[in-house]
């Protein structure tokens, strides 16, 4: 039972960190337009 706690909240802990990186790949370009943030076409 234990194990399957701390599988979830590892699982949880790396889709965090996913979201995370997604979210700055997305909004930094929008927060600093006068730096050349990744072209997205």
């Amino acid at each position: 039972m234990k194990l399957k706690l701390i599988l979830l909240i590892i699982i949880l802990a790396i889709s965090g960190v996913g979201i995370a990186i997604y979210a700055v790949f997305f909004i930094s370009p929008y927060l600093s337009p006068s730096q050349n943030g990744p072209e997205i076409n």
